[in-house]
């Protein structure tokens, strides 16, 4: 069985090569198929029996990656990672992908990252929606601050617990930020026209960074990379992005609202976590 996937991960990685007719390509399209309805079934995620060197999530970006090289518009098998009711190993899937995608030096065969962009609005409510299972924690905590260092042991226990079963998403969220720094189009491509959705939506996003940056239950990783992405995003050029029919008023009015948020930061986190609020 190991060995059986081994190399199913190496045919995954080098698909392309093995296209050398047209008999081998029907077939490989037909394998493919297969295996994207196998592995990317929400309903029924793929687990392996015996043990495997290679991790289901692998084979799974994998699978990601070289369909979109393959055939991009074939991206119905994938679009369920990005519902609610998926799994999040599902959507931690699907931003790898993107991530290795945007990472790795494209082809000329390669179809370009443009593709995916319609794709933005459906990942930035998936980091919306992620954070907003951590607003819902932190505000069954934030009754008392004081009154948690007084919590009985077994109440103190279960509120760690239920940090701890966020682990996954926790792991979404820095593949999310990590995925707007090195491609902020994914952060602000809006199929909205109107200024004022816009507009609201860039605000949002940005928020939701510092709030990554603020919050303690993300741990100094993700509160690391979200400080500076948020310097990624305040260059110019992604600037522009904010709002490209008014980027000067958007500008000028998230940043009055990120610059409340400042002293806050200042007082609680070292100098490198405000870096990005302090141009």
């Amino acid at each position: 069985m190991q060995l059986y996937f081994d190399w199913l991960l190496h045919f995954i990685k080098n698909i392309k090569r093995t296209i050398l007719s047209t008999r081998n390509s029907f077939c490989i399209y037909l394998f493919f198929s297969s295996l994207q309805a196998l592995l990317f079934n929400i309903n029924k995620p793929f687990t392996i029996v015996s043990q495997s060197t290679i991790p289901i999530e692998t084979l799974m970006v994998d699978c990601f990656v070289s369909s979109f090289r393959i055939n991009y518009r074939n991206s119905q098998p994938f679009d369920d990672c990005l519902l609610p009711t998926a799994p999040t190993v599902f959507s931690v899937v699907y931003i790898k992908g993107l991530f290795t995608i945007v990472r790795q030096k494209p082809l000329h065969w390669w179809p370009t990252l443009k593709v995916l962009y319609s794709k933005a609005g459906s990942v930035r409510n998936l980091f919306e929606r992620t954070l907003e299972k951590f607003r819902v924690l932190e505000n069954s905590q934030s009754g008392s601050r004081m009154s948690m260092l007084y919590m009985k042991g077994k109440e103190k226990r279960g509120k760690e617990e239920e940090v701890g079963s966020l682990k996954a998403e926790k792991e979404l969220l820095l593949w999310l930020v990590r995925l707007f720094r090195m491609e902020p189009a994914f952060a602000f491509s809006n199929t909205q026209t109107t200024s004022l959705p816009v507009h609201q939506s860039s605000q949002k996003l940005l928020l939701g960074l510092v709030q990554l940056v603020l919050s303690s239950h993300f741990g100094k990783e993700v509160s690391q990379e979200a400080s500076e992405t948020l310097l990624v995003l305040h260059s110019p050029e992604n600037v522009q992005l904010w709002n490209p029919s008014e980027p000067i008023y958007s500008f000028w009015e998230i940043r009055f609202v990120l610059f409340f948020y400042h002293k806050v930061l200042v007082h609680f986190f070292p100098d490198s976590y405000v870096l990005s609020l302090s141009i």
